[in-house]
């Protein structure tokens, strides 16, 4: 049993602990060690009962079946990513991945307007984002 004090973020007056972790044989664990805890979690598009389209997550360590929304509505092709090698060509190899390309298009209640006098015609708008991975080194 690893137990882990934090007095100091979660109102513990320090003489016992805020968490307590149940953990398998580990070597000797000085009190007060920083852990480190992650929750997996699953993206998606999906579609409402409405029809429209939303970017949504769920908890694959929780049990969470049903996605929560966090963006949207999106268009039906709202949310892509793509892998890209060094080069900033498109890649499956996973050892290969330096860059991911997120492209995120959404919908508004008005025609977009770009700047000018008139609106485009049609009430979506797209960003496109790239980021490059960490520790990953361009040629």
């Amino acid at each position: 049993m690893l137990s882990v004090r934090s007095a100091g973020y979660c109102g513990c007056d320090g003489a016992d602990p805020g968490y307590v972790l149940a953990v398998g044989a580990i070597p000797a664990v000085p009190e007060n060690t920083p852990v480190r805890l992650f929750e997996v979690m699953k993206l998606e598009l999906y579609a409402d009962g409405g029809g429209e389209w939303w970017l949504g997550a769920s908890s694959v360590s929780g049990g969470e079946i049903a996605p929560q929304p966090m963006l949207g509505p999106l268009t039906d092709d709202g949310f892509e990513l793509e892998y890209l090698d060094g080069d900033g060509a498109p890649t499956a190899d996973e050892t290969a991945i330096k860059s991911i390309r997120v492209t995120v298009r959404g919908l508004t209640d008005d025609a977009v307007r770009t700047g000018g006098s008139g609106a485009m015609g049609h009430p979506e708008d797209s960003l496109v984002s790239q980021v490059l991975l960490r520790n990953s080194i361009r040629p």
